[in-house]
């Protein structure tokens, strides 16, 4: 849920790829770090690098593009989020 509402605000994610918010998020809205293979010095090294670069991105920082009419065409089943919430544009 914390992903959907970020999204919902425009504002950038750090997440895994693992389940759901790995296939949300992209390069337009934040950062995905794939922890197949490593080990977790690794993977908390490439979380901190990515809050980093968050940081130093304005382009990322800055809201992600289209904000809560982005959320229902990425994820068909926010749509029920944002019906729950009444987050409807």
């Amino acid at each position: 849920m914390v992903v959907l509402e970020a999204m919902n605000q425009g504002l950038p994610v750090v997440c895994l790829k693992l389940g759901g918010p790995g296939a949300l998020v992209n390069e337009s809205c934040g950062y995905v770090v794939d922890p197949a293979g490593k080990d977790t010095a690794q993977v908390v090294r490439e979380m901190g690098d990515a809050l980093i670069g968050l940081s130093r991105d304005f382009h990322t920082t800055s809201a992600c593009p289209g904000g809560e009419t982005a959320l229902p065409r990425l994820f068909p089943g926010a749509r029920k989020v944002v019906r729950i919430y009444g987050l409807a544009p």
